[in-house]
């Protein structure tokens, strides 16, 4: 038998799937892992290791990773064309395991902005 929690003012269903909990809302699943705003992190493209001063702000690692990807793959100009291949190009630069295991280092030595 699963257990539901309700929450009749947002007119969200808890449903436990696995780990963590996750709400049904009109037939959409939201994650209820909760992020303390005060805990965001900043970094620039090039301490990310582009070539520019861009600026990402996030509470996880994973959300500044997707913003510097984003940022790297909407840019066309030449000094961005080396981490678009390291990206996109398998053998053009560290792998997605060697990359993540240097950021998530980097991420721990960065202290919070707030």
């Amino acid at each position: 038998m699963v257990t539901r929690k309700k929450c009749p003012s947002l007119g969200l269903e808890s449903l436990p799937l696995g780990i963590g909990s996750y709400w049904r809302h009109e037939g959409m699943y939201m994650n209820s892992i909760i992020v303390n705003m005060n805990d965001m992190k900043t970094f620039t493209c090039k301490e990310m290791g582009g070539p520019c001063e861009e600026v990402h702000q996030g509470a996880t690692a994973v959300e500044i990773a997707k913003q510097n990807f984003a940022h790297v793959m909407a840019t066309t100009d030449r000094a961005h064309k080396q981490m678009r291949e390291q990206m996109t190009k398998p053998g053009k630069g560290p792998s997605k395991e060697e990359w993540w295991a240097w950021f998530n280092r980097e991420w721990d030595k960065k202290k919070d902005e707030a």
